[in-house]
């Protein structure tokens, strides 16, 4: 039974914990106490004997399934180097690292707060909101909307943009061609960007710069922060109820704002080929893609690059093409994707649990 309730639960996909790539995550799970009173309730429906928890977990854990809410990342390094498995000399040079990146971004934010033409702020994606978020025991055996929140912060302003995908498939904002156009859809005359994010920062004279891992803590977080604690113990009948919860989740200086996205907003960045590949190496043993903590975007094409945000910047091997070709970019969508038809078969089964006056939406959709 314990299989049989763990396969039948709907899924999310691993991208949603960086630590876990091959993992999948139960949606709508916030504990195993919850997933177990679940289970108990499954059991009883079905008339089954129940199993301990014990039994639970280790089926869980055999067919590598996680709960919804994994815990931030932790740094390796600093782990290794409290049981003892990690030297101090190593653990010095590695706490070095995350001190200049957090100093990099610190001079960047002053720099904003004295010219107003400069902007840095720092961006996030918020783990995947439901829709809708009851808690009905036959919400937990259904798929439902996903909605994603990528989160601009200004950081010499504090205003935050909340950049809201308003259709239902999980690529809109999770590719890496989206979060460009998110970033560069910023439309404000500026001499100088830059933008901090969990793997890297970006200047029009562009740079990127990456945290280290388990030490990616960014003011974009107390957003997200902010608007779980608004959700707590509230329910979500349809998607535009979020819009509510976003903008009143913070008062002082300004609410936050919220920008809904449609499919006409997303472009195709795919067949752009201006820089084949980012690596600094060309031969076994050079540096490679992972370890550049910074590079910078110059408006002439040139790209330069940095191991350590301490380090002078060097050119990139040039394997750029085409700098001056004219740029079209298409669409990525021509119409709204349809969800999948079982998903909306699930919405149908909900709406029975859901006040009247929501059912239309639902019936409206999309789907395959």
């Amino acid at each position: 039974m314990a299989r049989a309730l763990i396969e039948a639960l709907p899924k999310l996909p691993s991208h949603y914990c960086r630590q876990h790539t091959d993992m999948t995550f139960l949606e709508g799970i916030d504990s195993k106490s919850q997933l177990y009173r679940l289970f108990q309730s499954y059991c009883d429906s079905q008339n089954a004997k129940r199993v301990c928890r014990q039994v639970l977990f280790k089926t869980l854990k055999e067919l590598n399934v996680g709960i919804q809410k994994p815990r931030k990342d932790q740094c390796n390094v600093c782990l290794s180097y409290t049981y003892g498995h990690c030297s101090q000399d190593d653990h010095d040079k590695h706490m070095k690292r995350k001190n200049e990146g957090q100093e990099q971004k610190k001079g960047d934010k002053q720099l904003a707060e004295n010219d107003e033409h400069v902007l840095v702020f720092t961006v996030d994606l918020q783990q995947v909101l439901l829709a809708p978020r009851i808690f009905a025991n036959a919400n937990y055996f259904k798929s439902k909307l996903c909605y994603h929140n990528f989160t601009v912060y200004d950081l010499a302003t504090r205003r935050v943009t909340t950049l809201r995908s308003k259709h239902h498939h999980e690529t809109f904002i999770l590719s890496s061609s989206s979060l460009t156009v998110a970033v560069t859809r910023i439309e404000t005359p500026l001499s100088q960007t830059a933008c901090f994010w969990q793997q890297c920062k970006h200047r029009q004279q562009s740079s990127k710069s990456s945290w280290k891992k388990g030490h990616t803590w960014m003011e974009a977080d107390s957003v997200h922060s902010a608007i779980e604690r608004k959700l707590l113990n509230r329910q979500i009948y349809w998607p535009a109820e979020y819009i509510e919860v976003i903008t009143s989740a913070r008062t002082k200086p300004e609410p936050y704002h919220v920008k809904n996205l449609t499919f006409e907003f997303f472009l195709d960045f795919s067949k752009l080929s201006f820089c084949k590949t980012i690596r600094p190496g060309r031969r076994p043993g050079d540096p490679q893609v992972t370890d550049i903590r910074a590079l910078k975007y110059g408006i002439d094409g040139i790209i330069q690059y940095k191991l350590h945000h301490s380090d002078e910047w060097s050119p990139l091997p040039s394997r750029n093409s085409n700098r001056n070709a004219p740029v079209t970019i298409p669409k990525m969508y021509s119409q709204p994707i349809p969800i999948k038809k079982t998903k909306f078969e699930d919405l149908q089964q909900l709406k029975e649990v859901l006040p009247r006056e929501y059912h239309t939406f639902y019936d409206q959709l999309p789907h395959q």
